[in-house]
């Protein structure tokens, strides 16, 4: 009973159907998306891609027939990521009128989980095991060069903090306070598809936090502590 102005015009389903084809979807979808994902995202999803394009069905309203298609494409765990996506797709392309539902809404959670999701437990080593990995990269002897004890620093460093590899890679001089009692881990070094490594700013999930050394922490930190610093110079460099 309202007056005219309050009214809404609808979309006609077959202009909401913008997209025939999961291909066509998809590349829509990763173009907006790319301006805001992080290299290693971005080459985990390229790696869907491939699977998605060189999928048997390609029709968005066979989602069923997708699935099969996936499955024997690629591994259970590599579908179930690639029909998450799709769903993903679905629903970025329904709030922009270009599809009328989300075709493949759940359709990932009918496969069986991942590896990791069913022995989720982890299965840390214990200190006796920590020390005879230390002590095996500091006592390693090859018959040319430093050998792995050039990495031993790093791998107690590992231990210690418990950072990803990544972020301790990517770890300045300026990430350390002067004492060594304090580090801030704000951005990693990755390594994308094509063999570059590339800085990241913030961590795997855009958050910087700061890190308090314990004294073996601050006291390995300061052993390997250069006599002049360059504070953008990476803590833990290739030989």
């Amino acid at each position: 009973y309202r007056p005219q102005t309050y009214l809404t015009l609808l979309e006609s389903p077959e202009k909401l159907q913008k997209f025939l084809t999961i291909s066509e979807l998809w590349d829509e979808y990763i173009n907006y998306k790319r301006q805001f994902l992080k290299p290693r995202t971005l080459d985990k999803l390229a790696v869907l891609e491939k699977h998605i394009k060189r999928c048997s069905y390609q029709l968005l309203d066979e989602p069923v027939k997708i699935k099969l298609g996936l499955l024997q494409e690629t591994t259970n765990s590599q579908a179930k990521e690639a029909l998450m996506y799709l769903s993903a797709a679905c629903n970025w392309a329904m709030k922009h009128q270009l599809v009328s539902s989300d075709l493949f809404e759940g359709m990932y959670r009918e496969l069986p989980k991942h590896k990791w999701q069913e022995d989720s437990q982890p299965n840390a080593f214990t200190e006796d095991e920590k020390q005879k990995i230390i002590q095996a990269f500091k006592g390693h002897q090859p018959k040319k060069g430093i050998g792995y004890r050039h990495y031993a620093p790093f791998v107690e460093f590992l231990f210690l903090t418990g950072c990803r590899p990544s972020e301790a890679i990517g770890l300045q001089w300026k990430h350390i306070n002067d004492d060594c009692s304090r580090i801030l881990f704000e951005s990693s070094l990755v390594q994308v598809g094509n063999g570059e490594r590339i800085r990241v700013n913030g961590s795997k999930n855009n958050k910087e936090r700061t890190f308090n050394c314990n004294y073996y922490l601050q006291q390995l930190l300061s052993s390997i502590k250069p006599d002049t610093v360059d504070a953008d110079s990476l803590v833990f460099p290739s030989p």
